[in-house]
């Protein structure tokens, strides 16, 4: 990974993004446990839409962006 990419939280990067068979970006990050179920709930929606919303997504400062593990 190049300086830049280290520098700016690029989705392709993080370890929620998804990229599914139609190719379409989607993050997969985590919203909590569910109330009914137990079970942890993942917001599903476009990566791109969730760079957008600053107050409920993950925003343009990527507050929900976890790097990748190297393999």
């Amino acid at each position: 990974m190049d300086q830049v990419q280290q520098e700016v939280k690029f989705c392709i990067n993080c370890k929620h993004f998804k990229n599914d068979k139609y190719s379409l970006s989607k993050c997969n990050r985590p919203m909590g446990i569910s109330l009914v179920y137990g079970t942890e709930q993942f917001k599903d929606s476009s990566a791109a839409a969730e760079r957008t919303y600053d107050h409920t997504g993950c925003g343009t400062q990527a507050k929900y962006f976890e790097l990748k593990e190297e393999v």
